[in-house]
């Protein structure tokens, strides 16, 4: 129930939206000759924010279709200009988890796997020139161990490996998330390396889904589940943990969300930290009677002690800057049958995020990334069409964003 009440805002606009975005291959401003053959239109399916200004963006089949290999494209002028930086010789049509640490040092996750396919093999990509070049290896994906305990409380049938996240705190150090589902219950497992993903080591399972982030080489905050687990089915969202030996091992650290009463449960959702004492936390209250409220945690000794600040909305997704946290939340239209409108917050205050004069002021925003206080992309359904922008100044003024579409054929035989 926790993550659903999230991702409610994202469904509710994608319900609209994305039928008419992934059928229109000028969505994003593109302008591009219609291909004879609908089944490989190409669409922009992921975008994310690296650095001020730079970024990149994934651009594949619509529907998910394997009529086209997916492909990576890099900007680093807030979309005004991208370059394709795919890998020559990728032995998949798939990009799953990307991550870049800035402009030089990228890996990518390639599988052509079904979400649920058992033995999938995945492939590595790593670069260390922007892209130029990409060095490829299989990544062997780790397999779940169980407790006696947890063996007599599940009836194992097989079971299934997925990479939910990736992450490297330099060049050398890194992680791949992976979540293990099996009858009746979700595991999950490490990866790390120190040598930039050449070699790879299992990890002692960490105590939860996650996500997670590492400040340093051995130091690391993620999202989990409580200290005391009661059944295995238990929610996975509700503690903080912390690492000082690179995941090995993981100690609890309290985060008192507010509550009004002991019959409502708190759970986080989102983390980022500058430093080991710096950070922020993304939470919610669920209320008896299905209310909820949305609450800002924010530590500046390592979670010795917080500061709070809420609100009560109907959904909101939280987007972590430096300082604050970002909401895009969403409000229903007292009409049925029409799409709700959604807000911007800055904490537990609302904002005007200015657009370009080429939005409409109409337009819904789909999705919000912020990289700092400052510097977001944001992804507006305007007229049918999706809207990239990009701000500089914490979105009082936005610009329009170029397409990384192809310009030219859109049809990849």
């Amino acid at each position: 129930m926790n993550a659903k009440i999230f991702m409610r805002l994202q469904s509710v606009l994608l319900v609209v939206v994305l039928p008419t975005i992934l059928l229109c291959p000028s969505s994003l401003g593109a302008q591009t000759a219609p291909p004879t053959n609908t089944a490989c239109r190409l669409s922009v399916l992921r975008v994310k924010l690296v650095l001020p200004r730079a970024g990149w963006a994934i651009v594949g089949p619509a529907g998910g279709g394997d009529c086209a290999v997916q492909h990576i494209y890099w900007t680093d002028d807030n979309g005004q200009v991208w370059r394709d930086i795919t890998p020559r010789d990728m032995p998949t049509r798939k990009i799953g988890q990307v991550f870049f640490l800035d402009r030089v040092h990228g890996s990518l996750l390639s599988t052509n796997a079904l979400s649920e396919e058992e033995n999938a093999r995945y492939y590595l990509l790593s670069t260390e020139d922007g892209g130029q070049h990409w060095r490829t290896q299989v990544l062997q994906a780790p397999r779940g161990t169980f407790s006696p305990r947890q063996q007599r409380n599940i009836s194992f049938a097989g079971g299934y490996l997925s990479p939910i996240q990736m992450f490297f705190s330099d060049p050398e150090h890194g992680w791949v998330f992976w979540r293990y589902a099996v009858t009746h219950t979700l595991r999950y497992a490490l990866l790390s390396t120190t040598d930039s993903g050449r070699t790879w080591k299992p990890l002692p399972e960490p105590p939860g889904g996650g996500p997670l982030q590492f400040t340093s080489a051995r130091e690391g905050w993620m999202i989990g589940g409580p200290e005391e687990v009661e059944s295995i089915s238990a929610s996975m969202d509700t503690q903080l943990w912390l690492t000082r030996d690179a995941g090995g091992t993981w100690v609890p650290v309290p985060v008192p969300v507010p509550k009004e009463s002991a019959e409502q449960s708190a759970y986080l959702v989102a983390l980022k930290f500058k430093n080991m004492r710096e950070g922020l936390v993304a939470a919610g209250v669920q209320g008896t009677e299905g209310s909820v409220t949305f609450v800002n945690c924010f530590t500046r000794d390592g979670g010795k002690t917080w500061q709070f600040s809420q609100f009560d909305a109907e959904s909101a997704q939280p987007s972590l800057g430096s300082e604050h946290i970002f909401w895009s939340v969403y409000s229903p239209s007292p009409e049925r049958h029409h799409a709700g409108k959604v807000s911007v917050q800055k904490d537990n205050n609302p904002i005007s995020f200015g657009l370009p004069a080429d939005v409409s002021s109409a337009s819904r925003l789909i999705d919000l990334d912020f990289l700092d206080d400052t510097n977001a992309w944001a992804t507006y359904s305007d007229g049918g069409q999706a809207r990239l922008v990009a701000t500089i100044d914490g979105g009082q003024t936005s610009k329009l964003m170029a397409s990384p579409l192809p310009t030219q054929e859109l049809l990849l035989h």
